[in-house]
């Protein structure tokens, strides 16, 4: 009995949202208007608006934005084909249901071509007319709803989408923050690596997306030197070949650190820059000694913007380089450890990196 009592319930909200539409009735005979009023009042709609000048449709239309037109067809001055042309341009999302006298099989076809969804032909039985109503909003309303549904769904998508980039956001900074505690006095090396790579990123016309990884991943670089001991990370002096093999392991230990097999784009991003930024352009760079293109983009980027600015910071084994010094390695090196492509690029914004050098400047000078 609560099932057959729930299932009622249901059927009434489904009928109600059908009576609850908004009809626009088009005609310019008067005393049709008033039986199609008549007829659908009977039948419980009630949001029905009617218009006898068809010049003025377009404009009802817009002010009720109905669910339903009732069109005649047979109108002087504008007929029902050009009302259906008009309604069609104005985008208006209508069912429309044609009403002619015409009873020949092209001029229904014809109506059905211009936009109407059903036709009915005078004379008709107000049962027929209220049935035709009723499946005809029945199938629109399904439509709407299902449409509505989806947008919802969409954007409680793109809220989970944003949320779970900020998230990312979050440990990526996270991970800078640990980085940094390591050595406040290049701390600021790793934000200005992050604005370099976002810059390349701009002047290589990478997607602006693309921009904005490079700009919280390529601060990552160096996250693997967490597992350095600080005996050889704060060494003052040029570390030996052993100290050099352990040094040179935070290349590794930061890939694994931050995982290689993200379907995030910002962290596979990060990934791929701990693990590349000591590659060479020539194969001479480790861990692995890929050359060329067979670097991820990324980790050419933050190879040549990391060794311009650990040139020019003071670290305890050296004195920072001027910043014409560290210019010219990069011309020296194009080719060989960087990308020549890159290492052009890289010199055509000599203003910026300047810009940036003076915005996040060392905490000790050389």
């Amino acid at each position: 009995m609560a099932i057959m009592t729930k299932i009622s319930e249901t059927h009434r909200v489904k009928d109600q949202w059908i009576l609850d539409s908004s009809i626009l009735i088009v005609d310019d005979n008067l005393i049709n208007l008033e039986i199609y009023e008549i007829q659908l009042r009977g039948a419980g709609y009630h949001n029905i608006a009617s218009v006898s000048d068809p010049e003025k449709a377009l404009e009802f239309g817009h002010i009720c934005k109905p669910d339903l037109v009732i069109l005649d067809i047979m109108m002087p001055e504008l007929n029902g084909f050009e009302v259906m042309e008009q309604l069609r341009k104005a985008q208006l999302s209508t069912m429309i249901l044609a009403v002619t006298a015409n009873h020949t099989h092209g001029f229904q076809l014809k109506a059905l071509a211009c936009g109407a969804q059903d036709f009915l032909t005078k004379p008709y039985q107000a049962a027929v007319l209220l049935a035709r109503i009723h499946n005809m909003l029945m199938g629109h309303l399904a439509k709407k709803w299902l449409s509505e549904q989806n947008n919802t769904l969409e954007t409680i998508v793109q809220e989970r989408t944003i949320e779970l980039r900020k998230s990312r956001f979050e440990l990526i900074a996270a991970l800078g923050r640990a980085a940094k505690h390591r050595d406040q006095d290049t701390a600021n090396h790793t934000i200005r690596v992050g604005k370099l790579a976002h810059m390349m990123g701009i002047k290589l016309g990478l997607p602006s997306a693309t921009c904005d990884i490079l700009r919280y991943a390529a601060p990552m670089h160096d996250i693997g030197k967490i597992e350095t001991p600080d005996h050889i990370l704060f060494a003052p002096r040029r570390l030996d070949s052993d100290e050099m093999e352990i040094m040179r392991r935070h290349a590794r230990t930061g890939a694994l650190i931050i995982g290689q097999h993200h379907a995030d784009p910002l962290l596979l991003v990060a990934s791929d820059i701990a693990l590349s930024h000591h590659e060479k352009w020539d194969g001479s760079g480790y861990p692995d000694g890929v050359r060329g293109q067979a670097i991820p983009l990324s980790g050419r980027i933050v190879a040549l913007v990391d060794v311009f600015d650990a040139l020019t910071t003071c670290r305890p084994y050296k004195i920072s380089w001027s910043l014409e010094q560290a210019f010219a390695l990069i011309r020296k090196e194009r080719g060989k450890h960087f990308d020549p492509q890159l290492g052009d690029a890289f010199l055509d914004l000599i203003s910026e990196i300047i810009a940036i050098k003076q915005q996040y400047p060392d905490t000790k000078k050389g």
